[in-house]
């Protein structure tokens, strides 16, 4: 599989950051000489399967209720989440931004779930626990958001595209071992990301 084949699954912009961390997918898959689930923040998020990850409240992205509702009777939150479910998140982002003010867009509520979601999954903070769980995660600056000042719309805006463009990747071989992993979540608390997860990267693509 080609570096742009596996950006046009993942629904990347195919940037020059994002060719690296495609290439760094790829080879990992040949190292292991094993296919890898993989898929993106957003599209875990936008797939629907899941109403919280680890405590991360993720009812918006589940609510069918609201997703019928009249749009005059959405709060801003339904209104935001209602509009990245039919459209796509980063549109959303896009969308939002332009009817936000600069002081506003900073602490606007499409930030939150993409960055507590980087949290959970950085590899540098909880390497060994999601390697325990076949879970990794892949992150960069897909975006370019360092060539935008600290405090500029454009600065938050791609970091929030970059949370959600990282590529998560799961080992099928895990599956096997889930049982035996369940048994030490005190032991690897941010095992619950995978078990609460698995059943979403089923669904996900496989590189082979």
């Amino acid at each position: 599989m080609s570096v742009n084949e596996v950006l046009n699954i993942l629904g990347v912009e195919g940037t020059p950051v994002a060719k690296e961390k495609a290439r760094e997918l790829i080879n990992m898959s040949s190292e292991m000489n094993t296919p890898l689930f993989a898929s993106s923040i957003k599209d875990i998020l936008l797939s629907g399967k899941i109403p919280n990850i680890d405590g991360l409240d993720l009812k918006h992205f589940t609510d069918e209720e609201m997703m019928n509702k009249p749009e005059e009777e959405l709060d801003d939150h339904e209104a935001f989440y209602r509009h990245a479910r039919e459209n796509g998140y980063h549109e959303a982002i896009n969308h939002f931004q332009q009817q936000t003010d600069k002081k506003a867009w900073g602490g606007h509520l499409s930030h939150a779930i993409p960055r507590a979601m980087g949290m959970k999954l950085n590899p540098q903070m909880f390497k060994d626990s999601l390697k325990a769980a076949g879970i990794g995660a892949i992150t960069g600056d897909i975006h370019g958001a360092k060539n935008f000042k600290s405090q500029t719309k454009a600065r938050k805006t791609n970091d929030t595209k970059n949370h959600l463009d990282t590529i998560v990747h799961f080992d099928l071989v895990c599956l096997k071992k889930m049982r035996v992993f369940s048994l030490h979540r005190k032991r690897f608390p941010k095992l619950r990301v995978c078990l609460s997860t698995h059943l979403v990267f089923l669904r996900l693509h496989t590189l082979v």
